[in-house]
């Protein structure tokens, strides 16, 4: 029995240790594979990263070999902002006017294309005189070198020493400007503005807001509106040598009071190539001229695949309803008899505007526009009359000095603007 006993014990000792080893063994092996399944990610992770290397590689090379391939930022600018080399790679298109004509639009219109690329937001700083901070963005924001870059800011075609820094800067640089009925633009950016501001209360009357751009309100003034001036001021009519400045465009200079600082003869011709539209072909319903009109700008702008159609879109802030209610009230109705001074002086602006365009203009070499002969057809009836009726025609100056006194407190002769700018002159 004791025999027995003692074999049991050490059949149980021996089953025992059989267990403890299987275990052990167990454990191992479990260590085993959950070593190898780190194994297995590790590697899956240095595999991971050496494609993503090859990729940032391969980015590289591309960035180095692609037609709009970027040089280093300090070979362009310096540290302290002057610019010591070559911007041009930078900027391939600029939409460069005018606000309020469609420039939103044709922003985003433009940027969904796939050779394309444009910074999302209007960028002043070369109406700031810092050409520096457009470099640096441009450079920072657009990298990508198998697409051209691009950029929007409706103002600098207004300030004309910014046209000094395309010569210099960016020569090759092709623009787009668009432009629109004076009446229906003032309408537009006057709301724009009351939507906009936050100091909305304080903008003055359209009717004190007549004539060139010399006050606070310079945002919204209505020589910003003379986009014949502003076109002339390129000097581009001088491309192919000295002639005589015409008895319309000294109309025009005088109009804005610069024909005693002015001699547009001496102004060095833009030498930027520019492509003007009239705001209603952004929406054109005309298939034809619709498809010619997407056709125009792809070739104008080298592009290999076609545009999509347009789209339209509308900038701005949403406010709270009571704070919308307060500003939909002083928002403007321009057909209302209260802004007959200020139509008069559009209509001025709008008439000759058209026809310098149509005759001087469009002709000029380095100008495109799609649907030539529709467009003079829309300046040369559209824009020749008052969309608000014949009124402003037939208006007496009695009747100019009442609403004038009721509107700004002041009779024409108490205004900057004379007299004789109320005329509304054709030549």
């Amino acid at each position: 029995m004791a025999r027995i006993l003692h074999v049991t014990l050490r059949l149980a000792g021996v089953l025992l240790l059989l267990a403890s080893l299987s275990c052990i063994f167990v454990t191992e092996i479990h260590r085993q594979r959950l070593h190898r399944q780190q194994l297995e990610q590790e590697i899956s992770s240095l595999q991971t990263m050496l494609s993503n290397f090859k990729s940032l590689i391969a980015y590289n090379e591309t960035l180095l070999k692609g037609p709009y391939a970027l040089p280093p930022l300090s070979t362009i600018l310096n540290d302290d902002g002057s610019v010591v080399g070559n911007p041009q790679i930078l900027l391939q298109f600029a939409i460069v006017g005018f606000g309020k004509c469609g420039t939103s639009s044709l922003m985003h219109w433009l940027e969904m294309h796939p050779e394309l690329q444009m910074l999302n937001q209007e960028v002043w700083a070369l109406t700031g005189r810092d050409p520096g901070r457009l470099i640096r963005r441009l450079h920072r924001k657009l990298r990508n070198p198998l697409q051209q870059r691009g950029y929007k800011c409706p103002g600098d075609l207004l300030a004309h020493f910014v046209m000094d820094y395309y010569r210099n800067y960016w020569p090759q640089t092709k623009l787009l400007v668009g432009v629109r009925h004076p009446i229906h633009w003032f309408q537009s950016l006057y709301n724009f503005r009351i939507q906009n501001f936050k100091n909305f209360a304080e903008i003055p009357h359209p009717n004190k807001l007549i004539g060139v751009c010399e006050s606070k309100w310079s945002l919204i003034c209505m020589g910003r509106g003379f986009f014949g001036y502003h076109l002339m001021k390129l000097g581009k009519q001088y491309a192919n040598g000295v002639r005589e400045t015409l008895a319309l465009e000294r109309n025009m200079l005088d109009w804005m009071g610069a024909s005693n600082k002015t001699d547009l003869s001496v102004v060095t011709p833009l030498p930027n190539q520019l492509f003007m539209f009239e705001i209603q072909q952004l929406s054109e319903k005309n298939l034809t001229r619709h498809m010619q009109f997407k056709s125009d700008i792809q070739h104008y702008l080298n592009l290999t695949h076609p545009l999509t159609d347009t789209v339209h879109f509308k900038p701005g802030m949403e406010w709270h309803e009571t704070l919308q209610q307060r500003k939909d009230a002083l928002k403007i109705d321009i057909c209302q008899d209260q802004y007959l001074p200020a139509r008069l002086i559009l209509m001025q602006m709008s008439r000759m505007t058209s026809e310098w365009i149509r005759n001087v203009f469009l002709e000029l070499p380095g100008v495109f526009v799609s649907s030539k002969d529709h467009v003079r057809s829309i300046l040369a009836t559209e824009w020749m009359v008052d969309p608000c009726g014949d009124k402003v025609d037939s208006v007496s100056e009695a009747e100019l000095d009442r609403i004038m006194v009721e509107t700004t407190g002041q009779p024409l002769e108490g205004l900057a603007l004379t007299r004789a700018r109320f005329k509304v002159l054709t030549a």
